[in-house]
């Protein structure tokens, strides 16, 4: 009797150990599923212009300088801006980039600028670490757009020579995606700092 006691405990120990790694794995899976959903169908800011957020009196910016993750994207980002618009002394200033709290789980990325007229971008490191080169860059020239370049969102739109629905702009509140901004590189980039579609829309035709 003792021994069937004791192999039922043992046996009921063991399910229950099992049931505990079952729903660990589950929700590992689910989380990992939730990040992939966001790295692909990323939003800055759900809502037009959210992404872009003047912070009340009394809020001060967080970071002075950027973090040398973001160096390079911030270098290539002036290097076009010289060549678009002709200011071969462009720089962002002082525009510091670093990974923090966007204050809502959906924006992988906000420009916040402040009542003493500071700005700074912040980026979801989640996102960052799981996220293609590509999309990384699309996400960090996107925020510059809002902060550097004073641009709000362009939710427009271009058929392809498929028939697809191309978003026509950097600036879209969803991000581009990788395969795309590789693709219609040069067109997204002359969008970006001149608003004119004409190379995107050849590049799609």
């Amino acid at each position: 009797m003792r021994l069937f006691i004791i192999t039922n405990s043992y046996t009921y120990g063991r399910l229950n150990w099992h049931m505990h790694c079952n729903i660990f794995v589950m929700n590992r899976l689910v989380s990992i599923t939730l990040v992939f959903l966001g790295i692909f169908s990323s939003s800055c800011g759900i809502n037009k212009h959210f992404d872009k957020q003047k912070k009340p009196e009394g809020y001060v910016r967080q970071f002075s300088t950027t973090d040398d993750r973001f160096k390079s994207h911030v270098t290539k980002f002036e290097n076009h801006a010289k060549i678009k618009t002709g200011n071969m002394n462009f720089k962002i200033n002082d525009i510091p980039i670093n990974f923090g709290d966007t204050e809502n789980e959906q924006y992988v990325g906000v420009c916040f600028s402040y009542s003493d007229g500071k700005k700074e971008i912040l980026i979801k490191a989640i996102w960052w670490n799981m996220a293609s080169n590509d999309a990384k860059e699309s996400l960090i020239f996107h925020e510059l757009g809002h902060c550097a370049l004073d641009r709000n969102h362009n939710e427009d739109h271009i058929l392809n020579s498929k028939g697809e629905k191309i978003r026509a702009s950097v600036m879209h509140p969803a991000i581009v995606s990788s395969r795309d901004y590789n693709e219609y590189y040069d067109g997204y980039v002359h969008e970006l700092f001149t608003t004119d579609k004409g190379i995107l829309t050849s590049l799609f035709n």
